[in-house]
Protein backbone atom coordinates (compact mmCIF):
# COMPACT_ATOMS: atom_id res chain seq x y z
CA UNK A 1 0.00 0.00 0.00
CA UNK A 2 3.22 2.44 0.97
CA UNK A 3 5.18 1.09 -1.94
CA UNK A 4 6.99 4.25 -3.72
CA UNK A 5 5.70 5.91 -7.37
CA UNK A 6 8.57 7.14 -8.52
CA UNK A 7 9.15 4.62 -11.00
CA UNK A 8 12.87 3.91 -13.16
CA UNK A 9 14.74 5.60 -15.62
CA UNK A 10 13.14 3.83 -18.82
CA UNK A 11 9.35 4.44 -16.79
CA UNK A 12 8.71 7.58 -14.91
CA UNK A 13 6.21 7.36 -11.90
CA UNK A 14 3.01 9.46 -11.95
CA UNK A 15 1.64 11.67 -9.48
CA UNK A 16 5.00 11.11 -7.41
CA UNK A 17 4.98 13.66 -4.85
CA UNK A 18 1.30 13.10 -3.87
CA UNK A 19 1.73 9.31 -3.23
CA UNK A 20 4.82 10.10 -1.08
CA UNK A 21 3.06 12.05 0.85
CA UNK A 22 -0.07 9.23 0.98
CA UNK A 23 3.01 6.93 2.04
CA UNK A 24 3.71 8.94 5.01
CA UNK A 25 0.57 9.51 6.23
CA UNK A 26 -0.20 5.86 5.95
CA UNK A 27 2.87 4.71 7.99
CA UNK A 28 2.47 7.15 10.44
CA UNK A 29 -0.66 6.20 11.54
CA UNK A 30 0.97 3.10 13.90
CA UNK A 31 -1.54 0.29 12.94
CA UNK A 32 0.64 -2.38 14.96
CA UNK A 33 -0.30 -0.13 17.82
CA UNK A 34 -3.91 0.21 16.31
CA UNK A 35 -4.02 -3.23 16.37
CA UNK A 36 -3.09 -4.27 19.76
CA UNK A 37 -5.28 -1.37 21.39
CA UNK A 38 -8.10 -2.93 19.41
CA UNK A 39 -7.29 -6.64 21.02
CA UNK A 40 -7.25 -4.95 24.03
CA UNK A 41 -10.68 -3.23 24.17
CA UNK A 42 -12.39 -5.85 22.40
CA UNK A 43 -11.32 -8.69 25.17
CA UNK A 44 -11.70 -5.96 27.36
CA UNK A 45 -15.62 -6.11 26.71
CA UNK A 46 -15.63 -10.14 26.29
CA UNK A 47 -15.34 -10.09 22.78
CA UNK A 48 -12.63 -11.52 20.34
CA UNK A 49 -10.93 -9.59 17.69
CA UNK A 50 -10.23 -12.07 14.60
CA UNK A 51 -7.39 -10.93 11.97
CA UNK A 52 -8.51 -11.51 8.19
CA UNK A 53 -5.83 -11.78 5.94
CA UNK A 54 -6.43 -8.81 3.78
CA UNK A 55 -4.55 -10.60 0.43
CA UNK A 56 -6.80 -11.02 -2.80
CA UNK A 57 -9.74 -10.05 -0.38
CA UNK A 58 -10.56 -7.36 -3.12
CA UNK A 59 -10.62 -9.50 -6.00
CA UNK A 60 -11.76 -12.95 -4.79
CA UNK A 61 -14.97 -13.92 -6.13
CA UNK A 62 -17.24 -14.31 -2.80
CA UNK A 63 -19.76 -17.05 -4.72
CA UNK A 64 -16.98 -19.44 -6.56
CA UNK A 65 -13.84 -18.33 -4.91
CA UNK A 66 -12.23 -17.47 -8.03
CA UNK A 67 -9.19 -14.86 -7.55
CA UNK A 68 -7.94 -12.80 -10.06
CA UNK A 69 -7.04 -9.10 -10.81
CA UNK A 70 -9.42 -9.07 -13.88
CA UNK A 71 -12.05 -9.67 -11.52
CA UNK A 72 -11.81 -6.16 -10.23
CA UNK A 73 -12.87 -3.64 -13.07
CA UNK A 74 -12.87 -0.54 -11.16
CA UNK A 75 -13.27 0.57 -7.75
CA UNK A 76 -17.44 0.08 -7.51
CA UNK A 77 -17.81 -2.77 -10.32
CA UNK A 78 -16.63 -6.39 -9.71
CA UNK A 79 -16.85 -9.16 -12.39
CA UNK A 80 -15.90 -12.13 -12.05
CA UNK A 81 -14.13 -13.95 -15.11
CA UNK A 82 -15.17 -17.30 -13.90
CA UNK A 83 -18.78 -16.92 -13.41
CA UNK A 84 -20.06 -13.25 -15.15
CA UNK A 85 -21.20 -9.98 -13.70
CA UNK A 86 -22.31 -9.81 -10.14
CA UNK A 87 -25.40 -7.63 -10.20
CA UNK A 88 -26.15 -7.92 -6.37
CA UNK A 89 -24.44 -8.55 -3.10
CA UNK A 90 -24.24 -12.32 -2.32
CA UNK A 91 -24.24 -11.53 1.66
CA UNK A 92 -27.54 -10.77 2.25
CA UNK A 93 -27.99 -12.32 5.55
CA UNK A 94 -25.22 -10.16 6.99
CA UNK A 95 -26.53 -6.87 8.86
CA UNK A 96 -24.76 -3.65 8.86
CA UNK A 97 -23.44 -3.25 12.59
CA UNK A 98 -24.72 -0.04 13.81
CA UNK A 99 -22.20 2.71 14.97
CA UNK A 100 -23.63 3.42 18.67
CA UNK A 101 -22.60 7.40 19.24
CA UNK A 102 -20.35 7.80 22.24
CA UNK A 103 -21.90 9.33 25.49
CA UNK A 104 -18.69 9.80 27.74
CA UNK A 105 -19.62 13.67 29.32
CA UNK A 106 -16.13 15.10 30.35
CA UNK A 107 -16.96 17.20 33.22
CA UNK A 108 -14.25 20.63 33.91
CA UNK A 109 -13.40 19.33 37.05
CA UNK A 110 -11.86 16.10 35.64
CA UNK A 111 -9.97 18.17 32.69
CA UNK A 112 -8.67 20.52 35.50
CA UNK A 113 -7.21 17.33 37.31
CA UNK A 114 -6.08 15.82 33.77
CA UNK A 115 -3.92 18.98 32.60
CA UNK A 116 -1.29 19.11 35.42
CA UNK A 117 -0.40 15.16 33.95
CA UNK A 118 -0.08 16.36 30.83
CA UNK A 119 3.76 17.64 29.24
CA UNK A 120 3.48 20.78 28.59
CA UNK A 121 2.72 20.58 24.55
CA UNK A 122 0.21 18.60 25.25
CA UNK A 123 -1.15 21.20 28.45
CA UNK A 124 -1.29 24.00 25.23
CA UNK A 125 -2.88 21.42 22.70
CA UNK A 126 -5.06 21.13 24.79
CA UNK A 127 -6.26 24.77 25.72
CA UNK A 128 -6.66 24.89 21.91
CA UNK A 129 -8.57 22.18 21.57
CA UNK A 130 -11.03 23.16 24.28
CA UNK A 131 -11.83 26.33 22.46
CA UNK A 132 -12.05 25.32 18.93
CA UNK A 133 -13.31 21.75 19.05
CA UNK A 134 -11.35 20.21 16.43
CA UNK A 135 -10.28 16.98 15.39
CA UNK A 136 -7.25 15.54 16.24
CA UNK A 137 -6.03 15.61 12.50
CA UNK A 138 -6.81 19.12 12.16
CA UNK A 139 -4.82 20.14 15.19
CA UNK A 140 -1.74 17.93 14.09
CA UNK A 141 -2.09 20.10 10.45
CA UNK A 142 -2.51 23.18 12.40
CA UNK A 143 0.78 25.02 10.81
CA UNK A 144 2.28 28.68 11.25
CA UNK A 145 0.47 29.52 7.98
CA UNK A 146 -2.73 28.86 9.78
CA UNK A 147 -2.08 32.18 12.14
CA UNK A 148 -3.45 34.64 10.09
CA UNK A 149 -4.04 38.45 11.12
CA UNK A 150 -7.94 37.86 11.27
CA UNK A 151 -7.78 34.59 13.19
CA UNK A 152 -7.07 30.99 12.97
CA UNK A 153 -7.49 29.67 9.71
CA UNK A 154 -8.49 25.67 9.31
CA UNK A 155 -9.30 23.71 6.36
CA UNK A 156 -10.60 20.56 7.75
CA UNK A 157 -8.94 17.27 6.78
CA UNK A 158 -12.56 15.10 6.89
CA UNK A 159 -14.79 17.65 4.75
CA UNK A 160 -12.16 20.29 3.50
CA UNK A 161 -14.38 22.77 5.37
CA UNK A 162 -13.30 26.58 5.75
CA UNK A 163 -13.29 27.71 9.06
CA UNK A 164 -12.12 30.73 10.49
CA UNK A 165 -11.64 31.39 14.81
CA UNK A 166 -11.91 34.91 15.05
CA UNK A 167 -9.06 36.15 17.63
CA UNK A 168 -10.19 36.39 21.44
CA UNK A 169 -7.38 37.30 24.22
CA UNK A 170 -8.05 33.68 25.29
CA UNK A 171 -7.44 31.72 21.89
CA UNK A 172 -4.16 34.31 20.91
CA UNK A 173 -3.26 33.87 24.23
CA UNK A 174 -3.73 29.56 23.77
CA UNK A 175 -1.90 30.24 19.81
CA UNK A 176 1.34 32.22 21.06
CA UNK A 177 1.95 29.44 24.06
CA UNK A 178 1.83 26.65 21.49
CA UNK A 179 4.38 28.87 19.49
CA UNK A 180 6.60 29.52 22.06
CA UNK A 181 6.83 25.41 22.89
CA UNK A 182 8.25 24.92 19.90
CA UNK A 183 11.76 23.60 19.02
CA UNK A 184 12.36 22.93 15.23
CA UNK A 185 12.32 26.66 13.70
CA UNK A 186 12.34 24.93 10.38
CA UNK A 187 9.67 23.18 11.11
CA UNK A 188 6.27 25.11 10.41
CA UNK A 189 3.95 22.44 12.34
CA UNK A 190 2.39 23.96 15.44
CA UNK A 191 2.57 20.82 17.39
CA UNK A 192 6.09 18.84 16.24
CA UNK A 193 4.86 15.68 16.71
CA UNK A 194 3.06 12.45 14.35
CA UNK A 195 -0.34 11.11 14.78
CA UNK A 196 1.47 7.82 16.53
CA UNK A 197 3.35 9.95 19.08
CA UNK A 198 0.45 11.81 19.55
CA UNK A 199 -1.38 8.77 20.80
CA UNK A 200 1.63 7.05 22.79
CA UNK A 201 1.95 10.57 24.43
CA UNK A 202 -2.08 10.39 25.46
CA UNK A 203 -1.64 6.94 26.52
CA UNK A 204 1.08 7.89 28.70
CA UNK A 205 -0.91 11.00 30.24
CA UNK A 206 -4.06 9.01 30.70
CA UNK A 207 -2.17 6.44 32.63
CA UNK A 208 -1.31 8.62 35.23
CA UNK A 209 -4.79 9.75 35.74
CA UNK A 210 -6.97 8.27 38.32
CA UNK A 211 -10.35 9.37 37.31
CA UNK A 212 -12.65 7.62 34.75
CA UNK A 213 -10.70 7.38 31.26
CA UNK A 214 -11.90 9.65 28.46
CA UNK A 215 -10.65 9.78 24.96
CA UNK A 216 -9.42 12.46 23.12
CA UNK A 217 -11.80 12.98 21.01
CA UNK A 218 -14.73 12.98 23.75
CA UNK A 219 -13.38 16.36 24.40
CA UNK A 220 -14.57 17.49 21.07
CA UNK A 221 -18.23 16.66 22.71
CA UNK A 222 -17.72 18.57 25.34
CA UNK A 223 -16.84 21.72 23.03
CA UNK A 224 -20.25 21.20 21.17
CA UNK A 225 -22.01 20.60 24.65
CA UNK A 226 -20.71 23.70 25.32
CA UNK A 227 -21.26 25.69 22.55
CA UNK A 228 -25.50 24.37 22.52
CA UNK A 229 -25.41 25.58 25.79
CA UNK A 230 -24.71 29.01 25.23
CA UNK A 231 -26.75 29.57 22.20
CA UNK A 232 -23.76 29.32 20.24
CA UNK A 233 -23.75 27.61 16.09
CA UNK A 234 -21.96 23.60 17.15
CA UNK A 235 -22.64 22.66 13.30
CA UNK A 236 -20.16 25.66 11.86
CA UNK A 237 -17.91 25.18 14.52
CA UNK A 238 -17.24 21.36 14.41
CA UNK A 239 -18.03 21.77 10.28
CA UNK A 240 -20.63 19.71 10.27
CA UNK A 241 -22.99 19.72 7.14
CA UNK A 242 -25.93 19.16 9.42
CA UNK A 243 -27.38 19.38 12.89
CA UNK A 244 -28.10 15.75 12.63
CA UNK A 245 -24.69 14.82 13.00
CA UNK A 246 -23.64 17.43 15.46
CA UNK A 247 -26.56 16.34 17.86
CA UNK A 248 -26.26 12.42 17.44
CA UNK A 249 -22.94 12.38 18.13
CA UNK A 250 -21.14 15.26 20.08
CA UNK A 251 -24.20 16.63 22.06
CA UNK A 252 -23.82 14.41 25.79
CA UNK A 253 -24.55 17.37 28.08
CA UNK A 254 -26.83 16.16 30.88
CA UNK A 255 -30.62 17.41 31.63
CA UNK A 256 -31.02 19.19 34.49
CA UNK A 257 -34.54 18.87 35.64
CA UNK A 258 -36.18 20.34 39.13
CA UNK A 259 -37.59 17.49 41.59
CA UNK A 260 -41.41 17.46 42.50
CA UNK A 261 -40.44 18.71 45.78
Amino acid sequence: MSKSSKGNSEQHGKKVAQKSGLNRSILDQGWGEFRRQLDYKVSWNGGMLLAVPPRNSSRTCPCCGHVSKDNRLTQSKFLCVEMGLINANPCKQVRRNEEKPGNREVLDAEVTAFLPLCPQWLQAYLEVKLLTGLRQGDMLRLSLFSIRDDGLFVLTGKRDKRILFQWTPVLKAAIDQCKALRRKPSDSKLFEISASGFKAAWSRAMAKYDGEKFAENDLRAKVATQAIDEGRDATSMLGHSSDAVTRRHYIRGTRKVKPMR
